[in-house]
């Protein structure tokens, strides 16, 4: 499963993440830490 840390959180996806699911979980952590 790989992990991938996004704005200092780390993700687990069930398969490596194309570069567009990576920038919306971004952009949700982003929300979300605010």
């Amino acid at each position: 499963m790989p992990r991938v840390v996004l704005n200092g959180v780390t993700v687990d996806f069930p398969f490596q993440p194309y570069p567009c699911q990576q920038e919306y979980m971004t952009k949700v952590l982003e929300c979300l830490q605010k």
